[in-house]
Parts: structure tokens; C-alpha cells; sequence
């Protein structure tokens, strides 16, 4: 894709959900391998994330590189090809720019009651982070030495840090700070 410098790009905050767009020459970098997002702070202090560019239609639209075929058959290393390709992407290791369309554009200010969600979600996580690290730091710490953790006991902490991961990238505030006090309160026990 072209580097476009007033072409606005969507952006979302994880901590406060806030949506936003900014122009591509304040939020892009251009490089040898094309433009890539620059690293872009919220209001609220957060990381924002680029979720896409925005269109003319109104619409913003996200785009991602794929293999043009499938990747075992686009970064094949023989040459049998029986895919719906019949042998033209085969081992070229292309790859195609997918634009997907994904709804109305909506461009909201920074509210006060989105910078409250942000530091009430980051407080929340951080309170949940120190129970698990209480709760789990003396696995981490004899997986990290090489010492065997029983079956159970590792099963138990690799579905607690799933857990964790599901809960700190909900994006419903209400329910994610739920699920962040309900798991702190079951950790502490």
C-alpha cells in the first residue's frame, strides 16, 4: 500500500476502549519494507492499537498480508503442488494485501470517563497481576531454573495465565473488571 500522508488510520485504546483516527503522516512510519504504525499513545496513557485505515466510503477497513494460496503450499520447499492454485504461487512465498471492510467510522474525543476506565482498569490489573504473581511466582521461578513442575500444578498455572490473558483483553469494561476482581479474589485464596 502507498504511503499516504492525510489518509486517516483508526486506532483504539486496550486500557480506556476509546476509538480514534489520525492521519497517516502523525501515525506511520515509512521504511524498506513499506509503512508500519509508529507506536501511539492515549490520552488516558495507554498503548493504542491500529485497527485499520480509514476510506472514503465512510467505512474503515483493515488490512493484513496473506500467502496468496495457502502457506504449505506458498512457502513449499518440493515441487508436488495439488492445491486450487495448480502450481502457480507454489514456493514464491508471495503474499497478497487482504482489505477487509468493517463497519461506519466513529470518531469519539477522549472523555473524562474514558481516562477513569483506563486508570481503574490499570490498577485493577495491576492488584490482579501481584495476587498472581504471589500465587504462581514459585512455578515461574522452577520453570525458569529447569526444575520439574508436577503435571497438575503446571496445568493449573498454564490455564490460570489463559485466564489472566482473557480477562486483561475483554472489551467491555464492565465485564472485564468483573473478571479481573472475581480472579483476584480467587488467587488471594
Amino acid at each position: 500500500m502507498k504511503f499516504d500522508p492525510e489518509r486517516l488510520n483508526y486506532w483504539k485504546c486496550p486500557d480506556c476502549l476509546t476509538t480514534c483516527t489520525i492521519k497517516e503522516k502523525d501515525c506511520m512510519i515509512q521504511g524498506y519494507f513499506g509503512i508500519r504504525p509508529a507506536e501511539t499513545a492515549c490520552a488516558c496513557g495507554g498503548k493504542m492499537e491500529h485497527m485499520g485505515y480509514v476510506t472514503q466510503s465512510k467505512w474503515f477497513n483493515k488490512t493484513e498480508e496473506k500467502c496468496a494460496c495457502d502457506e504449505r503450499c506458498t512457502h513449499a520447499q518440493g515441487p508436488s503442488c495439488d492445491c486450487k492454485c495448480n502450481g502457480a504461487n507454489h514456493g514464491t512465498g508471495m503474499t497478497i494485501e487482504i482489505i477487509t471492510e468493517t463497519g461506519k467510522i466513529r470518531i469519539k474525543e477522549i472523555s473524562p470517563e474514558a481516562i477513569r476506565r483506563a486508570e481503574e482498569f490499570r490498577a485493577a490489573k495491576a492488584k490482579m497481576s501481584d495476587t498472581f504473581n504471589h500465587r504462581f511466582g514459585e512455578l515461574y521461578e522452577k520453570k525458569r531454573q529447569g526444575i520439574f513442575i508436577d503435571g497438575d500444578e503446571y496445568w493449573a498455572w498454564q490455564r490460570a495465565i489463559a485466564t489472566y490473558n482473557r480477562a486483561c483483553f475483554g472489551k467491555i469494561h464492565s465485564r472485564r473488571m468483573k473478571k479481573i476482581n472475581d480472579l483476584t479474589t480467587l488467587w488471594r485464596t
